[in-house]
């Protein structure tokens, strides 16, 4: 009954899984597979018990199991049939039977609405791992991508830098104050777009979380809930994907404005640059020969400058000795009493000459001091230059080497994120396929039971077919006593008038007369009387299987009245109907009177016109019966409220019981004024 077969019971150790699963599946789904396994185990074997438990109690108790929701209404039949009368036991099985066709009918559409609703929510479920696949994978291109990108500036700004280091100093510095703004610029966007894309990624993790824990949790909910579940999320997420979208394109838009700008700048820049480092390179070359060439100018043009000055003071010491032998040749005889001012004026030329040496010397070696210094600066500036170049070039392979470090570290924690995503990728898919298993045992199972309860319906539903055909050939039984006894009484009534001819014309004696009708009288009465009964069960048999082919063949019957309260429904409103008016006005014309009938033909035609007035009357009520259970029926169906529907069936199965009180009532009727009529003709028949 519920689909569990033995084997899925039995406690099965680790080593089974792991002998069946060892050399397909991993250690982990191997371990969840036997968690499953235990879990689904221990709750099938407590319903098995709980399901053998309610069975055992109601064996015990003399019921059926409440499983079995197919066999109460048989049940109810079995222990009715003895006690009930015959019209009773068929209305109650046709009962019966429609109402178990419409539970079975019912029972299958929930269970397809169900199963429908299962692989419902298990496509979504999978069209949602799906779409987290592809935003997994399309995350990790664009992670590849990105990290391309950064790799490549890198590159780029590496080239730039070593660009800039062949520049002028203040053009270099001025150049590398921009580079790096832009650099800073750069390392701020691309850190606005990490935590941008790092934000992104959390709220779609949190909202892929979020998703999974609530389709967890609220498993029941979402079968019963998949179509709203499913706009709401169709909608939330194409909201995310326009938002998505948007922010990308905007993203998009400024990278691809900036990129284009930089890309002007770079290229405006290494076309300078390279004017530049051309321009700087011949330059260079050009100071370097014209500072060689200055310096050996500067050389010679110093030792031609001392040679010179040597050369002059050579002249002019010879000048000055000529000048001086011409003066003494000249004033040999008038400057002997000026010799010793001569001696002084030579003293105070050899001290001056002296001085100018001493100057011109002094002079000399402040310029070679000063060239040396010159000399010296100039290499201490060369020195200090290539300090600091070789110091840029050991701090550009430190923040290259950092930088590669941090690329590295980076690549390993990615490529850690995309072990960790690709794990739990694996989990879920693990879990998906162990929930797909798990679904499908539940299928199978729910298929083995409902198999079950369709094949125990069936044969009940063929047990109800055979009540039916011996119900239907009860009912033409019964029309065929009605014929019987129609004829028989036809028989009777010419038999009647036959004994009235004979009468009227033997002039038999009264007490030959009153035996001769009392013989034929008792026996028709009996039929008269089995043939009123039967009319009635038949005619009831007849309205009630006709309601039940119009709610069977139409799904159910049009709708008339919201209140479906009649007169025929109490007893109180029996003396009011018609048909008993009609009766007690029959009744009363009937009653003998100075005008008795003793035309056999008269009595004949009065007897058929009774019986026509009492079929009208009967055939009159039925059908009021019959309309006013349509009313109830539908009125029934219209409302929703399961309380008050058992209310309303209270309060029409009394109405029913007084509808059915109402015909017998009429029926013991028309037996007392036939009685009455036939005691009134055999009075007559006797008189004459």
């Amino acid at each position: 009954m519920l689909g569990v077969e033995p084997e899925e019971l039995i406690k099965r150790p680790m080593e089974y899984f792991i002998e069946k699963y060892g050399d397909k599946e991993r250690f982990e789904l191997i371990t969840k597979r036997w968690n499953r396994y235990e879990r689904l185990r221990c709750i099938l074997l407590s319903n098995v018990r709980q399901q053998r438990a309610s069975l055992i109690k109601a064996g015990l108790n003399g019921t059926h199991s409440p499983l079995l929701e197919g066999g109460n209404s048989f049940a109810k039949v079995s222990a009715l049939s003895e006690s009930s009368s015959p019209s009773k036991k068929l209305d109650l099985e046709i009962n019966i039977l429609m109402q178990e066709r419409q539970r079975l009918e019912r029972f299958e559409r929930q269970q397809a609405q169900e199963v429908e609703r299962l692989l419902q929510y298990e496509i979504n479920v999978s069209r949602v791992q799906q779409e987290l696949v592809r935003k997994a994978e399309s995350q990790k291109r664009d992670e590849a991508a990105r990290a391309k990108e950064k790799l490549r500036r890198q590159r780029e700004a590496e080239e730039k830098k070593r660009q800039i280091e062949l520049l002028r100093p203040d053009e270099r510095r001025r150049e590398t104050d921009l580079d790096n703004s832009n650099v800073h610029k750069k390392q701020e966007e691309r850190l606005w777009f990490d935590q941008q894309t790092k934000q992104d990624e959390e709220r779609r993790r949190r909202a892929g979380r979020k998703q999974e824990q609530d389709g967890l949790n609220n498993q029941k909910e979402a079968r019963l809930k998949a179509e709203i579940h499913q706009l709401q999320q169709r909608q939330e997420v194409e909201r995310k994907q326009v938002e998505m979208n948007e922010r990308d394109a905007q993203r998009r838009r400024i990278i691809e404005a900036k990129r284009e700008q930089k890309a002007q700048e770079i290229a405006d820049k290494q076309r300078r640059n390279k004017m530049r480092i051309l321009l700087v390179l011949q330059d260079k070359e050009e100071i370097r020969v014209e500072q060689l060439r200055a310096f050996e100018l500067k050389q010679q043009q110093s030792e031609s400058r001392r040679q010179k000055y040597n050369k002059e003071r050579q002249l002019r010491e010879q000048h000055n000795k000529m000048r001086a032998l011409q003066k003494k040749e000249a004033t040999d005889l008038v400057q002997q009493h000026l010799y010793d001012l001569e001696q002084q004026c030579r003293e105070r030329l050899a001290q001056l000459n002296d001085q100018v040496d001493q100057r011109l010397q002094r002079k000399e070696s402040e310029k070679n001091q000063a060239r040396l210094l010159y000399i010296r600066e100039q290499s201490r500036q060369e020195h200090k230059r290539k300090m600091v170049h070789r110091h840029k070039e050991e701090q550009l392979q430190q923040k290259q080497a950092t930088l590669i470090r941090k690329v590295d570290e980076k690549a390993l924690i990615t490529r850690k994120m995309q072990q960790d995503r690709q794990k739990t990728l694996q989990s879920r898919y693990e879990d998906a396929l162990l929930r797909d298993e798990e679904l499908q045992a539940t299928l199978a199972r729910r298929e083995k039971a409902d198999e079950y309860r369709v094949s125990y319906l069936l044969e009940r539903i063929a047990l109800d077919d055979e009540k039916t055909r011996r119900v239907r050939d009860e009912r033409r039984s019964l029309l065929r006593r009605r014929e019987e006894i129609k004829r028989a009484a036809e028989m009777q009534k010419y038999e009647l008038l036959k004994v009235v001819q004979k009468l009227k014309s033997k002039k038999m004696s009264k007490d030959m007369a009153s035996q001769l009708l009392d013989q034929l009288q008792s026996p028709r009465l009996a039929h008269l009387n089995k043939f009123a009964g039967s009319a009635v069960v038949s005619r009831s048999t007849f309205v009630e299987t006709r309601r039940h082919q119009t709610l069977n063949s139409n799904g159910r019957v049009r709708p008339r009245s919201a209140n479906p309260t009649y007169h025929s429904s109490s007893p109180a409103a029996w003396s009011t109907s018609t048909p008993l008016n009609t009766v007690k006005e029959l009744q009363s014309d009937l009653e003998p009177t100075g005008d008795l009938l003793t035309d056999p033909e008269d009595m004949h035609e009065k007897l058929r016109s009774i019986q026509k007035q009492q079929n009208r009357e009967l055939i009159a009520t039925l059908e009021e019966e019959y309309q006013a259970e349509i009313d109830r029926q539908d009125f029934i169906e219209q409302q929703s409220d399961s309380k008050e529907r058992e209310r309303l069936e209270d309060r029409y199965r009394e109405q029913r019981v007084f509808a059915s009180e109402r015909i017998k009532k009429l029926t013991q009727q028309h037996d007392d004024i036939l009685n009455d009529y036939m005691k009134s003709c055999s009075a007559t028949i006797l008189d004459v």
